[in-house]
């Protein structure tokens, strides 16, 4: 099973099947064959659904929520991920600004040693996004 998979109650997954990320099993679905990352399987044998339009920014405005399907958030209840989660943010916001800072003096004339900082890819980030009114 991939990153995020949603399975729901009853689901039967038979064989040697990978189950992409984010991807959704229908409740009671009988899965017989892989299952592309993103897409939603229902039925008996399981089969594709389309997806709906809207159901990517549905999906988005639930995460920023914190709601999840079956109460299954990795990141609820643990504070310790809160907070360096916030402290990346902080620390993104502060590497923009000393970027503007930094080139605002460079027009003025005055140069500025660059230091070079290490990388940051691995962390996890989560952008805080406005909610939606």
């Amino acid at each position: 099973l991939g990153n995020g998979v949603v399975v729901g109650a009853g689901a039967k997954v038979l064989g040697p099947i990978e189950v992409g990320d984010g991807a959704r099993i229908g409740s009671n679905s009988v899965v017989l064959k892989c299952v592309p990352a993103g897409s939603t399987v229902v039925g008996i044998p399981a089969h594709l659904v389309h997806p709906d339009p809207l159901q990517a920014p549905r999906f988005s405005y639930a995460d920023r929520l914190g709601f999840a399907a079956y109460g299954a958030v990795s990141s609820q209840g643990d504070p310790v991920a809160y907070a360096i989660n916030h402290m990346l943010d902080h620390i993104q916001k502060l590497d923009r600004q000393v970027d503007i800072l930094k080139q605002a003096l460079r027009d003025q004339g005055i140069l500025i040693e660059d230091t070079e900082l290490p990388e940051l890819e691995d962390c996890q980030i989560e952008p805080e996004d406005e909610p939606v009114a």
